[in-house]
């Protein structure tokens, strides 16, 4: 599964599922490009369009820190509806109160 973030798509697998992806792909001889995407190459990737477009051509982009992770986590947390920041934000927009417990 692939997620968006800041423009760049990165893969949501685990160390598991990438360790046996390359192993498997070592044993093909074919050319596998895996990117471990940190917090700075999502800022390149705004600036740099060639920067953006390599990344973007990786077989694999794996998030790499706390910074990728969070964002996920957040991007993830956004799309519960029963989310209290979820609420909150909506309060926000329309002016209400929200209280939530």
């Amino acid at each position: 599964m692939k997620i968006e973030v800041l423009d760049l798509k990165v893969d949501l697998i685990t160390k598991t599922e990438v360790v046996n992806l390359i192993k498997e792909k070592i044993k093909t001889g074919k050319f596998f490009h895996v990117v471990t995407a940190y917090s700075e190459f999502f800022v390149a990737a705004l600036r740099d369009q060639e920067f953006k477009k390599i990344v973007s051509e990786a077989n694999l982009v794996v998030p790499d820190g706390v910074g990728p992770l969070a964002a996920i986590n957040f991007k993830a947390s956004l799309k519960q509806k029963d989310s209290i920041f979820i609420k909150f934000l909506k309060g926000l927009k329309t002016g209400w109160h929200v209280f939530s417990g």
